[in-house]
C-alpha cells in the first residue's frame, strides 16, 4: 500500500513595503516562493494605495488584507490568536524605516525579518537592542552569505587553521552603478540612497558597510573593536557619501580594511573577501560564488 501523502504546512507571513517596483521586495518574494511553505497573506505594501493595489492583485489577496500603514497592520496582528497569527513579517523599505518598523513590531509582539542595516545610527541601534532583550520578540536580518556553500567551506577552513594564523583582512563591496547622477534620470533605487533622510547620513557606509562587518565577524569569529573611516561624496551634487574606506581593528588584535563604493566605475563583482594568514590566503568573490 502506498504511503499516504502529507500536505506541507503553509505558514502565513506578512510584508511591509516591497511594492512591485521594489528591488529588494522582488528578491524577498522570490525567496518566499522558493521556500515552498510560506505565503504572504497581508501587509502594507506601498507608499500609495494604488501601489498596494497593484501589489495584491497578482498575489490573490483581497482588499481586507491591505493596510494603509504598517502601524495599522501590526496593531491588527497584535489582536490575532492561534493559527491566525503570522509566523513573521518581512520588512523591505529604505534604511531609515527599518528602526521604527522593528520597534513597532516588537511592541505588538510580531516576529520580524528586516533588511540591513537594522538602524541608521548608533542611538537607534542601542534602543533596538534594549527593546529586543526586553520583549524577547524574534528579530532577524536578511543576510544571504551563510547560504553560499563555498563561503561556508571557507569558514570551516579558517576554523581548522588551514591558512595559519590570520594576519590581515581586506573586504570590499564595490560597484559603479551610481558613478553618474542616475538619481536624476528616474532611478528610484539611487534616489533614496542619496537622501540622508531615507538612507541615513552614512550613505554608502550604511548601505554596504554592514555587509563587510557581518562577513568578517561571521567568517572569522573576530569582533570589531575600533574603526577609522574616510567617507566622501564623490559625484558633484551629492550630499552623503558614495565612496568610503574604513580601517578596522578587532579585539583579537588583527587589522584590516573595508572598501565600499557605489561609484567604482567598471566594478560589479559584489562582495569580495581576502583573508591572509601565515600559511596562505583565502579569497572569495560573490560574482564567482562557486
Amino acid at each position: 500500500m502506498a504511503a499516504k501523502k502529507t500536505d506541507k504546512k503553509i505558514h502565513k507571513i506578512g510584508m511591509i513595503g516591497g511594492s512591485m517596483k521594489s528591488f529588494m521586495g522582488n528578491i524577498h518574494r522570490q525567496a518566499i516562493e522558493k521556500a515552498g511553505n510560506l505565503k504572504i497573506v497581508g501587509g502594507s505594501f506601498g507608499t500609495s494605495k494604488q501601489a498596494s493595489y497593484d501589489f495584491i492583485k497578482p498575489l490573490g489577496l483581497n482588499v481586507d488584507d491591505l493596510f494603509p500603514s504598517y502601524r495599522d497592520f501590526l496593531r491588527r496582528e497584535k489582536t490575532r490568536k492561534g493559527d491566525n497569527r503570522l509566523l513573521f513579517v518581512s520588512a523591505v523599505l529604505p534604511n531609515t524605516m527599518h528602526y521604527p518598523i522593528a520597534m513597532t513590531a516588537m511592541d505588538c509582539g510580531v516576529p520580524i525579518l528586516g533588511e540591513k542595516p537594522f538602524t541608521s545610527n548608533i542611538d537607534e541601534a542601542a534602543n533596538l537592542v534594549r527593546k529586543q532583550k526586553a520583549t524577547k520578540v524574534p528579530y532577524r536580518i536578511a543576510m544571504v552569505y551563510p547560504a553560499y556553500s563555498q563561503l561556508v567551506h571557507a569558514r570551516n577552513l579558517l576554523v581548522k587553521g588551514e591558512i595559519g594564523t590570520i594576519r590581515r583582512f581586506y573586504i570590499s563591496m564595490q560597484s559603479g552603478w551610481m558613478a553618474k547622477r542616475v538619481e536624476n534620470q528616474g532611478n528610484t533605487q539611487a534616489l533614496w540612497r542619496v537622501d540622508g533622510k531615507r538612507n541615513g547620513v552614512g550613505g554608502v557606509l550604511n548601505d554596504c558597510g554592514c555587509h563587510c562587518q557581518f562577513v568578517l565577524e561571521w567568517l572569522t569569529g573576530f569582533e570589531i573593536s575600533e574603526v577609522c573611516a574616510g567617507a566622501y561624496a564623490c559625484v558633484p551634487g551629492r550630499l552623503i557619501p558614495d565612496d568610503a574606506t574604513v580601517l578596522v581593528r578587532t579585539k583579537q588584535g588583527i587589522g584590516g580594511t573595508f572598501m565600499m563604493s557605489q561609484i567604482a566605475t567598471g566594478h560589479n563583482e559584489g562582495l569580495m573577501v581576502e583573508i591572509t594568514g601565515d600559511k596562505g590566503t583565502l579569497i572569495w568573490r560573490q560574482c564567482e560564488p562557486g
